[in-house]
């Protein structure tokens, strides 16, 4: 008799039978769909020829008719892409990377490259070919050339093969992999010869005495000139300045490549030795500068002077290294006070501009500013230095104080916030500074020109509580004009743009608009400053005594001040002087300078203390700050009234925690010390200047003192960081230091609204002990992989903070001076054999396929295949695990 199940198993074995070929079917589906296949119709859009042509320094500076070539070259390639119905691109890359034709018909860029249209230049701005940015370049036009729409496209590399930045060879194994094909056209070789100079090193710790000797490495690429003639006398030189405490020198060395030292680039690389004496005591700087005159160079010397110059520094025994910085006006000053022969023994002196602080960045000790108003100074690394250790002397006169605000409610600048002293405000909250400005005809050309610089460098002098207005007037006086922004640099934009949307010209009528000035005064509720800028040519003025005495008198009732300036070689003297308030006198503008120093002392007035002002000098037992008690004995050596006066001072007050040693017999402090972290910082409300207290420039033994004292502390290390292949390595480590050290890299960007400079930061990076050869002492050196933003830092010096990874105890500072960019180095990266070759192996796009290989629904098919078998699989094992796998009879049994 039949079982039921007996029926069923033919049917269930049709179903797994189903499941198991549909499974198969999806399969091969699926594995005939992963191939790459003709979408059956012609592609939208005709094939892309992408021109991408090298015009870095290193492709064309040393290729004489580079750009001859190139133009032939891309004349070729249009004339190819319009044989072959192409469309046409062309790129031109070095650190820019500019597309100068769209994808486009190649007859339009025949027309442009024959001077129909917009000239079609092939070079790069200056700077935009100091790099070989390939990634970046084919990055800008791989969309193009492999879009779906378009037939399989061709990329021509007009290239030698060098590049920086990324490495470029990952991106062309994408564009070849799309189906494009990839070819090389290599431009001439290069011509003319290069002479780098890529190392120049000092010992890490000479002793003084000893003789000191520098190590130079050069690079020497002839091109196609022939050695002989490069070995010439006089064609290949090496310019050294050394400049240490024993003085400056200047010598010009030959130099001669060695037979035999060429390298299988054809280049020859040497080292040599050049002596320079005997190690001074203190710090000796070298800058050397190799030179290629004569056959195979340009007129002026080499084609790639950025790889040409090198400096290096080094310091020994005790001489302490102080930077002097003063403004313009003060430099003759600056130069008498300090730099005396025998002056300040055991300082070293180093004249310098505000904006080279940081390249002494581990050397410095002192710094002094004279007469320089504190934004100009580089603010982080002011803060970084005199907090490591270093000191710092501010002094000067009216220089001083634009940007110096006089309370701690108003904004101070960064540097300012590190000194013992701040101005004293005014009395009063606020008042009206008002320039009024002859604008007639008679003030046309230089006198009108000069005013307005002159004011446009104003603004940054007035307090930050002052309201500023300017005035106008010819026949009458115009409205005023107010300078609402809140900041000098905004006051000074908006002052710029007033000045010059004005041309002067017309009639002048000076008293009557002065009249007209103190009756719109009348009643005031702010105090106010009037400065008349005028030539005071009035041929309608009269009776000028009594009328400018009823003014001097309305003006005096609204508490208005006024100051007369005369600007003009032909300027009427005897009528301004009849204007000028009883208590003043004329004012002569005579340079730009003379001008800025009158309204300086014009409007900050009454932040100065006139006068013969006698030093008192405080009870050194009083003071708390030991340096600061020590450094008051000293200068009592000789006694407080036989002390130079002074006839200048700026009205000051102490800041919490200041240490004041002398003080006017007003009681306003004059000189006052603070500590700041590890470093000492001092304010003099005076200078040694004409005018305010030029004899000072002679009391050595006041002023040398404060000197001494404010660089004694943490002595300047002997730390030297230098960058090679793409590696930070840090020598003169101090062995007390941690092994692993943490170097915050920041550099120069600029300048901000006031003209001071501003650093960026530019990334960190650990740096650890080397693996160094025997000999070399490893406590005395890190190395660790350059920060990422060294790479885009458009030169300038890079300054170090190196601190505690762990506890992050800052411990010091070193400059990195900037190397060459990488595109002048000898050994610039260059492809592989096998990346610069044409990529092989991968499919290419067949005639109308939509490319990117094949449909994409396979992956989807062939998982539904998979599936559909695993099923048909399980059914199998549960069916027989049913049947209890039941041993089957015989027909016998």
């Amino acid at each position: 008799m039949a079982r039921p199940e007996d029926g069923e198993r033919p049917a269930a074995r049709r179903a797994l039978g189903a499941l198991a070929g549909a499974g198969l079917l999806c399969l091969a589906l699926g594995t005939w769909l992963s191939f790459p296949h003709a979408a059956g119709r012609a592609p939208a859009r005709a094939a892309l020829r992408a021109c991408l042509l090298d015009a870095s320094a290193s492709a064309t500076r040393r290729a004489a008719g580079w750009e001859r070539w190139a133009r032939r070259a891309l004349r070729a390639e249009a004339l190819e892409a319009r044989r072959r119905g192409e469309e046409l691109a062309l790129v031109v890359f070095g650190a820019d990377v500019v597309r100068l034709f769209a994808p486009g018909s190649p007859g339009a860029f025949l027309a442009r490259l024959d001077g129909a249209g917009e000239a079609l230049d092939l070079r790069l701005e200056e700077g935009g070919e100091r790099g070989s940015e390939l990634a970046r370049a084919l990055e800008q036009i791989a969309p193009e050339l492999v879009a779906r729409e378009r037939a399989p496209g061709t990329l021509r590399l007009l290239s030698q093969r060098t590049f920086t930045g990324r490495d470029p060879a990952a991106a062309l194994a994408r564009i070849a992999a799309e189906g494009a094909s990839v070819e090389w056209l290599d431009p001439p070789a290069p011509t003319l010869a290069d002479l780098a100079l890529v190392a120049l090193e000092l010992p890490d710790a000479p002793q003084v005495g000893a003789p000191l000797a520098a190590r130079v490495e050069l690079v020497l690429e002839p091109g196609a000139t022939p050695l002989d003639e490069l070995s010439a006398p006089g064609v290949l030189t090496l310019e050294l300045e050394v400049d240490s405490p024993a003085g400056r020198e200047r010598r010009t060395l030959a130099l001669a490549p060695p037979r035999g030292a060429a390298a299988p680039d054809g280049a020859l690389r040497w080292t040599q030795r050049v002596d320079l004496g005997a190690t001074a005591d203190g710090t000796t700087f070298v800058r050397a500068h190799a030179g290629l005159r004569g056959p195979g160079a340009l007129r002026d010397g080499d084609p790639n002077p950025e790889n040409d110059a090198r400096s290096a520094h080094c310091r020994a025994g005790q001489a302490r290294l102080a930077a002097a910085i003063a403004a313009p006006s003060a430099r003759p000053a600056l130069a008498r006070w300090l730099l005396g022969p025998g002056r300040f023994p055991g300082l070293q002196w180093a004249v310098i501009e505000p904006a080279a602080l940081p390249a002494l960045a581990g050397e410095l000790d002192l710094f002094v500013t004279l007469d320089l108003p504190h934004t100009e100074l580089p603010a982080g690394f002011v803060q970084a230095f005199v907090r490591a250790g270093g000191g710092w002397l501010s002094a000067g006169g009216w220089g001083l104080l634009p940007g110096w605000a006089a309370r701690p409610e108003e904004k101070d600048d960064p540097p300012a916030d590190l000194l013992p002293l701040r101005p004293i405000r005014p009395e009063g909250s606020e008042r009206l500074v008002q320039f009024v400005v002859d604008g007639s005809g008679s003030m046309a050309g230089e006198p009108f020109e000069r005013v307005r610089r002159a004011l446009s460098e104003l603004c940054a002098s007035a307090l930050a509580s002052d309201r500023m207005e300017l005035c106008f007037f010819t026949e009458a006086l115009h409205p005023p004009l107010a300078l609402t922004a809140d900041s000098p640099a905004g006051r000074r934009r908006a002052l710029q743009e007033l000045l010059a949307a004005r041309l002067p010209g017309g009639s002048t009528a000076v008293l009557y608009s002065l009249e007209q000035l103190a009756a719109a005064r009348a009643g005031a509720a702010l105090p106010g400053v009037a400065i008349l800028l005028s030539d005071g040519i009035d041929e309608r003025a009269f009776d000028v005594p009594a009328r400018a005495a009823a003014l001097h008198a309305s003006l005096a009732a609204s508490d208005t001040r006024l100051a007369v300036i005369a600007v003009g070689a032909e300027a009427d003297l005897a009528f301004l002087r009849a204007l000028v308030p009883p208590d003043g006198k004329l004012l002569l503008a005579g340079e730009l300078g003379d001008l800025e120093q009158v309204f300086q002392r014009e409007i900050n007035l009454e932040r100065v203390r006139e006068g013969e002002l006698a030093i008192v000098a405080a009870d050194p037992d009083g003071l708390d700050l030991a340096p600061a008690a020590a450094l008051l004995r000293a200068q009592l050596a000789r006694p407080a009234a036989e002390w130079p006066p002074a006839q200048r001072a700026l009205r000051c007050e102490a800041r919490p925690g200041a240490a004041v040693l002398w003080r006017t017999p007003q009681g306003e402090p004059l000189l006052a010390l603070q500590r700041v972290g590890a470093g000492l910082v001092a304010t003099l409300a005076s200078a040694p200047l004409a005018g305010w207290a030029p004899d000072w420039a002679g009391a050595d033994d006041l002023l040398g003192p404060l000197l001494r004292t404010l660089a004694r502390g943490p002595r300047g290390t002997s730390l030297r960081a230098t960058l090679a292949g793409g590696r930070l390595v840090l020598a003169g480590v101090d062995p007390s230091w941690p092994a692993r050290l943490r170097a915050h890299a920041s550099g120069a960007a600029g300048a901000d609204g006031a003209g001071g400079p501003l650093e960026e930061p530019l990334g960190e990076v650990d740096l650890l002990p080397p693996a160094l050869g025997a000999g070399r002492d490893p406590r005395a050196h890190r190395e660790g992989p350059a920060p990422a933003g060294l790479e885009r830092h458009a030169g300038g010096i890079v300054r170090l903070s190196l601190s505690d990874p762990v506890g992050g105890t800052a411990l010091g500072e070193v400059a990195l001076a900037p190397a060459p960019p990488a595109e002048f180095a000898p050994d610039l990266r260059r492809l592989s054999a096998a990346a610069a070759a044409a990529p092989r192996g991968a499919p290419a796009r067949a005639e109308g396929s939509t490319g990117r290989g094949g449909h994409p629904a396979a992956p989807g098919v062939l998982l539904a295949g998979l599936v559909l078998l695993t099923c048909a699989a399980l059914g199998g094992l549960w069916r027989e695990a049913a049947s209890g796998f039941a041993p089957s009879r015989s027909k016998r049994g």
